[in-house]
C-alpha cells in the first residue's frame, strides 16, 4: 500500500514538472517562432495526455474533460495554466477566447471534484472571467 502511494505522488510530482517546464518553454517562445515551437510541445503534451494543444481549440468541452478525469486537481490546475499561457501567446482574438474557456472548464472541473476550497483557483478562475 505504501509503494503505490508513493508511485503516485512521484506521477503527480512527475507530471506538475513535466507542465512547470511546458509552461516555461511557451513563456519562451519568440513571436516568429510560435507555430513551429508551439507544434513541438504539443507533441510532447500528446504523449502525457492523450491530447495535442491544437486540439484543445477543437474538442468539446465534454471531450477534454473526459481525458482528464484520471488527473488529480494539482496537475489539472497546471494544465489550466498551461491554457492560459498559450492563450497570452495567441494575443487577442477567438483562439485566445478558446484556449481561456478551456482553462475556465477545467477550473470549474476541479471545484466540482475536489474536496477542498482553494482560493488561488478561484481568484485565477475570476481574473479569466473578467479577462472574457
Amino acid at each position: 500500500m505504501q509503494q503505490e502511494k508513493d508511485f503516485i505522488k512521484r506521477e503527480i510530482q512527475r507530471l506538475t514538472t513535466f507542465l512547470s517546464k511546458l509552461i516555461g518553454q511557451v513563456q519562451d517562445i519568440k513571436e516568429n517562432d510560435f507555430e513551429r515551437e508551439l507544434d513541438q510541445l504539443g507533441l510532447e503534451l500528446k504523449n502525457e495526455f492523450d491530447f495535442h494543444i491544437h486540439e484543445i481549440l477543437t474538442i468539446p468541452d465534454k471531450e477534454l474533460l473526459e481525458k482528464v478525469e484520471k488527473y488529480n486537481e494539482v496537475n489539472l490546475e497546471r494544465l489550466a495554466k498551461l491554457f492560459v499561457t498559450v492563450a497570452d501567446k495567441y494575443g487577442a482574438g477567438e483562439k485566445k477566447e478558446i484556449m481561456i474557456r478551456k482553462a475556465l472548464a477545467l477550473l470549474s472541473h476541479i471545484d466540482n471534484i475536489s474536496n477542498t476550497f482553494s482560493l488561488e483557483r478561484m481568484k485565477f478562475k475570476n481574473k479569466l472571467q473578467k479577462g472574457l
